[in-house]
């Protein structure tokens, strides 16, 4: 048979309930401060998926504004273009009339 366990020093059979005492205690905290780290690991996560979806809404519009403002340049550029050519088509009668003047007067 195995010899016997000598017994434990005076005091031994305390320090060792406090020493579980402790660890216990340790452990608490520790799943405390874990379910509160989680808990906010989580909220952090909601924050930027929602920071995420407005700042994608922000570029939506954005986007759109863009279009539109992409759209009134080239009505602007249409209407510049037919200026122009009316423009063109003014001096070129002028011309013409101004050269059918000089060659009356001839």
């Amino acid at each position: 048979p195995p010899p016997p366990l000598p017994p434990p020093p005076p005091g031994g059979l305390q320090q060792l309930n406090d020493n579980v005492a402790f660890l216990t205690a340790g452990l608490g905290a520790y799943i405390f401060l874990d379910s509160r780290f989680d808990s906010a690991s989580k909220e952090t996560t909601a924050q930027i998926a929602t920071s995420s979806k407005e700042t994608s809404a922000q570029m939506a519009q954005t986007t759109a504004q863009i279009a539109q403002l992409d759209v009134k340049f080239a009505q602007l550029d249409v209407k510049f273009t037919v200026l122009l050519c009316m423009f063109a088509a003014l001096v070129l009668v002028g011309i013409a009339l101004v050269k059918g003047s000089d060659a009356e007067q001839r």
